[in-house]
């Protein structure tokens, strides 16, 4: 899921990378092979557009292919999370594409995570440009009201996210109630729980 999704994001990019996503898959499992980690790590794999040019385009430059990884913290608490409704906004999908993983996009997130560790909180949740949530800074987020997981949907600007599915599946399988829906800031301070997932 994670290979087609970067797939489908260098597509949006107008790359010309020749992968399936068992080739990448394969490339990601050979530099894991060679280093060998001892604990959990951070694996991630990108495309960047190679050439050195003025002219801001996407076509008819060089693509290429870049893997890292590192070791792998709790990227927020796990004993609770303190979150403030960032002023930023989230970045409408008709100005980058918020179901592709662009690095670009990131500085979105980059500027309502510090405006939240500014405040003394772990994280944010941003809005989108019709002031419905959207997600966290760089994680899908879920609210629980009677019974029911609500999430925002696709539209509402946020990356289509592989745990968020997957959440959203299991919830299903286990018979809970789910709503995929427009989530109003107000519902944030009324709801029985909130979790960020990613």
């Amino acid at each position: 899921d994670h290979a087609r999704r970067l797939l489908n994001s260098a597509r949006l990019l107008r790359s010309d990378i020749d992968l399936t996503p068992d080739a990448l898959a394969g490339i990601i499992v050979e530099l894991l092979e060679k280093n060998a980690p001892t604990g959990d790590t951070y694996i991630r794999p990108f495309f960047y557009k190679g050439a050195v040019q003025l002219t801001p385009r996407l076509r008819n430059i060089g693509d290429e292919l870049g893997v890292y990884m590192l070791p792998l913290g709790d990227y927020l608490p796990t004993s609770g999370v303190k979150a403030i409704v960032s002023t930023w906004l989230r970045v409408p999908d008709n100005v980058i594409p918020s179901r592709g993983k662009i690095t670009g996009a990131y500085v979105n997130s980059a500027f309502a995570k510090d405006e939240a560790e500014e405040q003394g909180a772990d994280d944010a949740i941003i809005l989108n440009t019709s002031g419905k949530v959207a997600e966290g800074s760089s994680c899908n987020l879920f609210i629980v009201r009677d019974n029911t997981l609500i999430t925002a949907p696709i539209t509402s600007d946020i990356l289509e996210g592989i745990t968020r599915r997957t959440i959203v599946e299991i919830a299903r399988d286990l018979g809970i109630a789910v709503d995929t829906r427009e989530v109003d800031r107000s519902e944030l301070y009324i709801a029985d729980e909130a979790f960020f997932c990613g």
